[in-house]
């Protein structure tokens, strides 16, 4: 049995440098009795460029970043256009519906607040 090579429309190979970096941001996360807090660094990443679900359990987190500083400034020395990527596992009790978000400085804060069954209550003890 012989098989045939079908050839594809001859096109250049993807080169790695015209790929865009995906970076995992550094996170920092809080736990109160009201809420799990997501401290994130993007730096370089607007509001627009921002896109996080939470499905089922899973906090998914990516951003754009995308640089338009003048050539030679700081930032675009230190900086390169990219993307971040992140999830998380987050525990049941959270209330997506109340999820909030947002972006100050370069740092996206993630707010999820916990349902009332997963916050603590204080017990009244009832002497007998």
């Amino acid at each position: 049995m012989s098989q045939e090579i079908v050839r594809q429309d001859e096109k250049k190979p993807e080169s790695y440098r015209d790929r865009v970096p995906v970076l995992s941001p550094p996170v920092d996360i809080f736990e109160n009795e009201q809420e799990i807090l997501l401290l994130a660094d993007v730096p370089g990443v607007k509001e627009d460029g921002l896109s996080i679900t939470l499905e089922k359990n899973e906090l998914t987190l990516h951003a754009k970043r995308e640089m338009e500083e003048e050539p030679g400034s700081v930032l675009a020395r230190d900086f390169h256009e990219g993307d971040y990527y992140r999830s998380f596992m987050v525990p049941q009790g959270i209330d997506g519906e109340k999820v909030e978000a947002e972006l100050k400085d370069g740092v996206l804060h993630v707010h999820l607040p916990k349902s009332d069954g997963l916050r603590p209550r204080k017990i009244q003890v009832k002497a007998g």
